[in-house]
């Protein structure tokens, strides 16, 4: 079997890292220069790492983290 080449790992599950000072963290990640990706459907922050594995770091004053945890919105 063949390895997945980047185009289709991009396609499996996005994982999302989420920590007390996202902003921080976006731009050590930014500055590091590895792809980014935006998704029409969310306002995290999405980034690839070697390999093509996705990445995403939500804001968690946007309520989507809260959302998809099952609390209710704020």
């Amino acid at each position: 079997m063949d390895p997945l080449g980047e185009e289709s790992v991009r396609r499996g599950a996005w994982l999302e890292i989420a920590c007390d000072e996202p902003a921080a963290l976006q731009t050590g990640i930014v500055a590091a220069g590895p792809p980014t990706l935006r998704h029409p459907a969310t306002t995290t922050f999405h980034f690839a790492v070697p390999g093509g594995k996705v990445f995403g770091i939500p804001d968690p004053t946007a309520g989507e983290l809260r959302q998809r945890a099952g609390a209710p919105p704020a």
